[in-house]
């Protein structure tokens, strides 16, 4: 009968174990890390990117690849850091990991990528587990998968030899008992079941929340802005992290101001909340970027402060045009905060019988497909920005308001 096995490799050894006796992480590599993030690349990750050089390949049973250049983008043209990664968008290290503190180390089939924790903080030292995180391609956040990056790469090497009858039905069974802390992918989820009759979670939903995830869901409607993306999208992802955008008082300011000298996040956040919001403190948060670090960050500064020179375009996005649509969603914390909602707050539906035009830029309007109806039909004209979602929703649920002034109501605004 075949006898357990691990080849001698615990879950927070594995990574370590298996780098052992490769050559060390190429000069260039860490030179980039280093440059771009503004701190030595930890120790779980420099492991595992001298594994994924060498001939090894991620387990199996966790139906990922590992990325063996996780910084494609230095090969692109533009000097800007933080352009490249506008213009680069769909690669593993994006914006939206940039904006969550994270690192691309593979992918899977067609869009969802794995990434890993890369900020170094009081809590999490360079030596510390980095956790793994997952997001879908229609996700707007990051999902936590593991509590380190060892232990889930470990986990799946031990499902897969189980898989290939190495171990016995009850050393297979202690061996899973064994690995806490981690969510199954729906391959390791059915693997499980069938040895132990259990059905562990999927992703995240009982691993502790820390402040990676809540960084994605703050500023996932700011990587969709500068993306381009259509407008009602941009409310979805505000929404997601509603609870999170919170009124900028002079303490939350300050504490922004101070996070941004040394967190990536905080920095890219107070950066661009404030430029899009139109906040005049956003100088304080382009002078606080201009001492970071980090390369990428210096370059969202630079690229801010010419936004507030005059400059429009940035990665082929009117940043301009795209904030003056917006700001017609009235979602900044700050109005609500100070009782000016605006007229969206108390204003009376309008007529549901007749066309209504939104403010110029948005290109886009939308009307009831019949007088008494109960879904709106809503029309674009050269590109649809903001409401079209709503032709799916009862007006009760949408909530679309246009003032007599113009002033756009937002769906789904309380």
């Amino acid at each position: 009968m075949a006898q357990p096995r691990r080849d001698g490799l615990g879950p927070g050894s594995y990574l370590s174990q298996m780098a052992a006796d490769l050559p060390p992480l190429s000069e260039t590599l860490d030179q980039t890390f280093g440059d771009l993030w503004g701190t030595p690349i930890p120790q779980e990750l420099a492991a595992f990117f001298r594994l994924a050089a060498s001939s090894w390949a991620v387990p199996e049973l966790l139906e990922w690849t590992a990325s063996k250049d996780p910084f494609q983008l230095e090969r692109s043209q533009n000097a800007n850091s933080f352009e490249r990664l506008l213009d680069h968008h769909e690669l593993l290290t994006g914006p939206s990991s940039w904006f969550s503190g994270l690192i691309g180390v593979g992918w899977m089939e067609p869009d969802s990528t794995y990434t890993v924790q890369v900020e170094v903080r009081p809590d999490l030292s360079l030596d510390a587990p980095r956790r793994v995180y997952f997001r879908g391609d229609t996700d707007y956040h990051w999902f936590p998968v593991a509590l380190s990056l060892s232990h889930h790469l470990s986990y799946g090497a031990t499902l897969t030899a189980i898989g290939r009858g190495e171990f016995a039905q009850d050393a297979a069974r202690e061996a899973i008992a064994s690995y806490t802390d981690l969510a199954d992918t729906l391959s390791t989820q059915e693997v499980v079941k069938e040895l132990t009759g259990d059905v562990r979670p999927l992703w995240s939903t009982h691993l502790p929340e820390d402040g990676t995830k809540q960084w994605g869901l703050r500023s996932g409607w700011i990587v969709q802005l500068l993306l381009g993306e259509d407008l009602f999208l941009v409310e979805q992802a505000f929404l997601e992290g509603r609870e999170l955008n919170l009124p900028l008082t002079d303490e939350l300011h300050q504490r922004y101001l101070a996070e941004a000298l040394t967190s990536p996040p905080a920095a890219l956040y107070g950066l661009w909340r404030t430029w899009f919001f139109s906040d005049p403190r956003v100088s304080d948060y382009v002078e606080a970027a201009r001492r970071s670090p980090s390369r990428v960050v210096r370059d969202a500064s630079e690229v801010v402060q010419q936004l507030l020179d005059g400059r429009r375009i940035v990665s082929k996005v009117d940043l301009i045009a795209t904030r003056d649509a917006f700001a017609a969603f009235r979602l900044d914390p700050d109005l609500a905060a100070s009782g000016d909602g605006g007229a969206c707050d108390d204003h009376p539906r309008t007529d549901r019988d007749r066309k209504i035009p939104l403010p110029e830029g948005l290109h886009t309007f939308f009307y009831p497909q019949e007088p008494d109806s109960k879904k709106w039909d809503v029309s674009g004209i050269g590109h649809t920005t903001g409401l079209h979602g709503c032709a799916t929703f009862q007006p009760e649920e949408c909530r679309i308001l246009v003032t007599d002034d113009g002033q756009v109501c937002s769906p789904h605004r309380s």
